[in-house]
């Protein structure tokens, strides 16, 4: 788990959200990666961003719901620090009893590289990471065919499995099982004849 933690989770772009989730400004949304939890927000200039989830004065979990949508600031329970949907630190109290004053950057929320890309929020914890038209590379003209951006959340469900990701991706990757699996489907998907593309990080099947 290390192992992905470093060479994966931590070096690539990961899905946020869809655009749909952030349809004004000031909205916000909430996601967990590893143990980090992750602030995607919309700003007044309709721009999405990420940032991680923590207050910059004591380490405190700043949005405490899944999704939401702010007055004007983000308040943190702890403190009261408080911060706009771009991410700046817009007050504090007490103000006089910080040196450096509270608009120094040091004191904005650490942003994450963000893209928006047909429908979908994509953020990194890896502050070089490629650009995201970079990194999707050739399965992107594929991807764009779908037009997800055009497209409605009907229902949204998450199933937790008691194995490691890659036993459920994996199954995604072949279609070896589904002759015993999923005989239902064998009227109309050919499981020997599949055409299976290989690109420098990523496939299609």
């Amino acid at each position: 788990m290390k192992l992905e933690w470093d060479h994966i989770w931590t070096k690539i772009w990961l899905r946020g959200g869809l655009s749909q989730d952030l349809k004004e400004a000031n909205d916000y949304i909430t996601t967990e990666i590893g143990n980090y939890s992750i602030l995607i927000t919309r700003g007044e200039d309709m721009k999405a961003r990420a940032f991680y989830n923590v207050c910059k004065h004591r380490g405190n979990t700043l949005a405490q719901q899944k999704m939401g949508k702010i007055d004007k600031t983000f308040k943190c329970s702890y403190h009261r620090w408080q911060y706009d949907a771009a991410g700046q630190l817009v007050d504090a109290p007490d103000p006089h009893t910080f040196p450096q004053g509270v608009c120094d950057p040091s004191l904005h929320l650490t942003k994450l590289p963000c893209e928006e890309w047909n429908g979908w929020i994509m953020y990194s914890l890896n502050p070089d990471v490629r650009p995201l038209d970079e990194w999707l590379g050739p399965v992107k003209a594929h991807l764009e065919a779908y037009n997800f951006d055009k497209m409605d959340l009907v229902m949204d469900m998450t199933v937790e499995w008691n194995c490691n990701w890659k036993a459920s991706v994996d199954a995604f990757n072949e279609t070896y099982h589904v002759w015993g699996t999923h005989p239902q489907l064998m009227d109309w998907l050919d499981d020997q004849n599949v055409q299976i593309d290989l690109y420098d990080i990523h496939k299609d099947i």
